[in-house]
């Protein structure tokens, strides 16, 4: 697991992509029709009909990737397979805006991915996604399958370069805070299931916390609430 830290917020000079100054929509993740892709190959054929400030980067691999080659062919889009490292970070961090349609998962770690490096994500009102962003705020929910409204949250984005940079800082902060929360959390629950007499040594899980001092947090934490530790 990577310090949220290590996650960049700008577009890197040198993503290999011919993308210009086009502002980028992202999806990362199986490439496969339970991934509700077909969805996404609909509403971006519409989104290029109306404008060509935009293109669709897809990054994963899986069974519906020739389908989809097919039905974006002579669109903006650049189906970039699987990425791993440092090459995925950058990718997340050069986007604009991600959409992650899916309507079965239930979880979806890249939307946080996403958001650490601040950038907004679209999901749908189907899964887990949907309760890691903060709507109107991070990103935006829209009806699972509704392509108007899908279409309606990526124009909203477009159109207003403000509010996409707003929702950019918002989006990271948003990270900050959910590291801060999780790390907390996770050491207090540590204490308090640990002997008074004790000293609390057992590490923490790797994904407890991106870059947070837990343990100067609980202590801290623990000397308000007039607890010795």
């Amino acid at each position: 697991h990577r310090d949220l830290h290590s996650f960049p917020t700008r577009r890197s000079s040198d993503l290999k992509y011919d993308i210009g100054d086009r502002k980028i929509l992202l999806f990362v993740g199986r490439v496969s029709k339970e991934k509700n892709l077909a969805f996404l190959c609909d509403a971006f054929k519409t989104l290029c009909a109306e404008r060509n400030d935009a293109v669709l980067l897809i990054v994963g691999d899986g069974p519906y990737r020739e389908e989809m080659t097919q039905t974006l062919a002579g669109l903006p889009a650049v189906f970039a397979g699987l990425m791993f490292g440092d090459e995925l970070v950058e990718a997340y961090a050069s986007s604009d805006i991600f959409v992650f349609p899916s309507a079965t998962d239930t979880f979806g770690n890249v939307v946080l991915e996403a958001q650490a490096c601040g950038l907004p994500a679209i999901v749908t009102d189907k899964g887990g996604p949907m309760e890691n962003i903060i709507p109107g705020k991070t990103g935006a929910i829209t009806s699972a399958n509704d392509e108007r409204g899908l279409l309606r949250a990526i124009r909203r984005l477009l159109d207003d370069p403000p509010l996409l940079d707003r929702m950019r800082l918002a989006a990271r902060e948003y990270m900050e805070n959910r590291s801060f929360e999780a790390a907390f959390e996770a050491q207090w629950a540590l204490y308090f299931n640990s002997s008074a007499t004790e000293p609390i040594s057992e590490p923490l899980p790797d994904d407890a916390f991106f870059s947070i001092d837990a343990g100067q947090l609980i202590r801290r934490a623990a000397a308000a609430a007039g607890v010795s530790v």
